[in-house]
């Protein structure tokens, strides 16, 4: 009887091995070697976030988090760490997707946005005051209500 062939998930080499291994010996070596780096940094220095262990122990961020998934750590000792997702570079603000960078720049791009969309009413407004179907307000009246109501959700990105 022929020995069962095996492709590597990782490397893709052909190795004879049991029905369940997936990977070479080569690649299990690397695996569990990583795994360890990881687990050292979390355990020893206390690191929390995928990218600060990536850092530390030169693993790229995608197989930190990988192995951070496979890894049983107690009470996931890791906490789920969220790059801006403008810029991707760094952590992004404690609840918001971006970080503080990129969300100041979106905040004054949005400004830009309300200002340019003001003018165009105005000048529309200028030209034909027509109110918008069926509300009675002009689409000015309609902007600064949405305003107002954003505002007190605490959402505003507007800035005059």
């Amino acid at each position: 009887m022929a020995p069962r062939m095996n492709q590597c998930i990782d490397c893709g080499k052909l190795f004879s091995a049991a029905a369940e291994k997936k990977l070479c010996d080569t690649c299990l070596r690397s695996r569990m070697t990583r795994e360890e780096r990881v687990r050292e940094a979390i355990e020893s220095e206390g690191l929390e976030t995928a990218h600060d262990i990536a850092l530390a122990v030169g693993i790229p961020l995608d197989d930190v988090e990988s192995i951070i998934d496979r890894l049983e750590l107690p009470q996931k000792q890791i906490d789920p760490e969220t790059l801006c997702a403008r810029c991707k570079r760094v952590e992004a603000a404690s609840g918001s997707p971006f970080c503080r960078e990129c969300r100041t720049a979106l905040d004054q791009e949005f400004g830009k946005a309300a200002r340019m969309l003001e003018e165009k009413i105005a000048a529309a407004e200028k030209t034909q005051p027509a109110k918008l179907s069926g509300s009675g307000m002009s689409a000015r009246e309609a902007l600064e209500k949405k305003r107002l109501r954003t505002t007190d959700q605490g959402h505003s990105n507007f800035r005059r």
